[in-house]
């Protein structure tokens, strides 16, 4: 055996310190199982005196960002700025960092896209997919002559999308050029539906539908129950007007597989356009039934309670739903705006308090505070 220089594997200074704080293991207490982490904390306190906690110090970092806790963005930023972590903790932080991309991360991944390792280079290039077009165009098209393949192909994946008439002929070849090695690199794995949906998601962002509905096809011919391609096949037809076909999809993937979430979730939505609301609400509560741990989906099921009239219910759903995600930006805003309704303002202020202090520099909120009689500084 030899010392391989994989970047997925290590071995760390035990720190039973974050088992209490975080709830992550400790090799101390995996050995000791007897034993709990406060035990451990205090054997290595008795040995050591008070050590230095150890080279990385991302856990804390990555931790908040993946509950988008408050402090989190800030955490994530100093993460990215310190180059003596690990690549992997600094693209993981990139990542999260790009899931709510604001100008403050705009400048913390910016200086990433340069950076010396590629895997940095490459999670930068997603975290910034969020960015408006021109941006993107100016900030990574470069990237699609980087020596490193991976990062070319997240650089294509984020390019694809920007509208061809607002580029140069320089620019739309170099796209072009970046998708179709992309495709090529996914065409390597062509035994895999999930190659046929990343496939199929790329030819959307670029408009070419036909070949989008011909690699969604790919995939549920190839494994009839990845319910992902036929729930992604729905809403191309979505884009192209066909609700019933894409009905009629979304039906057939539910009879192969009844618990999927996803695709109750896609059919609420599309009867809530066709205005069949009962029909709708009862697949938006199975979808939340069945995923409790995607906010999203009893978000929206508790925002169409409230469109239907029953707002008593709907309020309910969502203080379910904020005790087991106490984070969620979009459950915060609709809890508030439910609870101000129906006149319960203390509720309300409680509320926006708490969303405040996720978000203390949106200016939306801020207008929020002042709705509800909240000063705001």
């Amino acid at each position: 055996m030899i010392v391989d220089p994989r970047h997925d594997h290590s071995f760390r200074i035990p720190r039973p310190d974050l088992t209490i704080k975080l709830g992550v293991p400790n090799a101390c207490t995996q050995c000791h199982s007897d034993k709990p982490a406060e035990w451990a904390v205090e054997q290595v306190r008795k040995w050591y005196g008070n050590p230095l906690p150890g080279h990385q110090q991302f856990a804390e970092a990555l931790h908040a960002g993946t509950l988008d806790a408050p402090g989190a963005r800030e955490l994530l930023r100093a993460l990215l700025r310190n180059p003596d972590q690990p690549s992997i903790a600094r693209a993981s932080g990139a990542v999260l960092l790009g899931e709510r991309l604001d100008p403050a991360g705009f400048e913390a991944l910016r200086p990433l896209l340069t950076d010396p390792d590629p895997l940095v280079r490459s999670a930068a290039a997603r975290g910034l997919v969020a960015l408006p077009p021109e941006l993107k165009v100016k900030h990574l098209l470069p990237l699609l002559d980087d020596p490193v393949r991976q990062v070319r192909l997240d650089a294509a994946r984020a390019l694809a999308s920007v509208p061809q008439e607002t580029l140069t002929e320089n620019q739309r070849r170099a796209i072009q050029r970046g998708v179709a090695e992309y495709i090529a690199s996914e065409q390597t794995n062509a035994d895999r539906p999930e190659s046929y949906l990343n496939i199929g998601l790329i030819h959307v962002d670029q408009r070419q539908f036909d070949q989008a509905e011909a690699a969604y096809r790919a995939a549920l011919e190839l494994q009839p129950t990845f319910t992902q391609a036929a729930v992604n096949l729905a809403d191309l037809y979505r884009l192209q007007g066909r609700d019933g076909e894409g009905e009629q999809t979304l039906r057939q993937a539910l009879a192969r597989d009844p618990r999927n979430a996803a695709a109750h979730h896609a059919l609420g939505l599309l009867l809530i356009r066709q205005r069949r609301l009962p029909e709708a609400l009862t697949a938006l509560a199975e979808a939340a039934r069945l995923d409790s741990d995607n906010p999203r989906y009893g978000y929206v099921y508790a925002v169409a309670l409230n469109g239907t009239g029953q707002k008593p219910k709907a309020i309910e759903e969502l203080e379910a739903l904020l005790a087991k995600h106490p984070n969620d930006r979009d459950s915060l805003r609709a809890l508030i705006a439910f609870q101000r309704d129906a006149g319960n303002l203390d509720a309300a202020r409680r509320l926006a308090r708490r969303l405040a202090e996720l978000e203390p520099d949106d200016p939306e909120i801020r207008a929020l505070l002042r709705q509800v009689g909240v000063a705001t500084p």
